[in-house]
């Protein structure tokens, strides 16, 4: 009796499951850095899209995260972001405006 190895052989077709790369931009190394965990898949690819000012984004992390706000709360730190946009065009100036979106109220 001869055994032909080709015919003992049951293949069995598995789906791998190939993770993709996603790039991770300054500003997403940056966040990794501060908070020490990265973003989820859709919070990465939105600040990388999003960020363009590294210097800003710094900023609002920096911030974020010193007044003890939510660190996993991506999403409220590209709002806030977005929002210093809008206040430099009104005219603040000082640094808590530019990343909190109003002016201190006068002492």
């Amino acid at each position: 009796m001869r055994v032909d190895p080709v015919e003992d052989v049951v293949v069995v077709d598995v789906k791998v499951r190939k993770r993709q790369v996603i790039y991770k931009s300054p500003a997403v190394l940056y966040y990794y850095g501060k908070v020490g965990r990265w973003p989820n898949r859709a919070q990465i690819l939105a600040v990388n899209e999003q960020v363009k000012d590294l210097e800003k984004w710094k900023g609002i992390v920096d911030l974020w995260l010193m007044k003890g706000w939510s660190q996993g709360n991506v999403d409220g730190m590209l709002k806030r972001y977005h929002k210093s946009d809008a206040v430099a065009e009104k005219g603040f100036d000082d640094e808590y405006s530019r990343y909190y979106g109003h002016q201190e109220a006068a002492d």
